[in-house]
């Protein structure tokens, strides 16, 4: 099974949405407790992310769940935004122009993990040749999820 990267958007999705990519973003964070073989990777960039909105709605419970959330586990990395990172980033937005900070910061990090894909809802995010852009929705999670046979 593919290491996926899981972009912001997947736990806004899973815990403050209601809608169909909500359910797919809460079928992939299952498979991630239930499969032994799924490995995933997000950025400390995405707990800066996640808080704003429980910070700013005074939402301590949200809050919590995300800094919860963002500890990571043995099948679940949460990696520093390193020097690394940042050089990485920054040689991804000398070839893509429009690739902001925060999406080169997300991007770098999941190519320094080695990871195959990325799963996010923003269909404009710019990636390097060999990483696949998996877009939140049920049909590619199902696809992503996938035991190989």
């Amino acid at each position: 099974m593919p290491r996926l990267y899981l972009d912001t958007n997947v736990f806004i999705a899973a815990f403050e949405g209601f809608d169909e990519r909500s359910d797919a973003a809460r079928k992939l964070l299952g498979a991630l407790d239930a499969e032994p073989s799924m490995h995933a990777v997000t950025s400390l960039l995405t707990l800066a992310e996640l808080l704003v909105r429980p910070l700013r709605d005074q939402d301590s419970q949200l809050a919590a769940l995300y800094r919860t959330i963002l500890t990571g586990t043995d099948r679940f990395v949460v990696s520093e935004v390193s020097r690394d990172v940042l050089e990485a980033a920054a040689d991804l937005r000398a070839q893509y122009a429009l690739l902001k900070l925060p999406d080169a910061i997300h991007v770098a990090t999941a190519k320094l993990a080695a990871c195959e894909g990325v799963v996010s809802a923003d269909a404009r995010l710019r990636l390097p040749p060999g990483m696949a852009l998996i877009d939140l929705d049920a049909a590619a999670i199902a696809d992503a999820t996938r035991s190989p046979t």
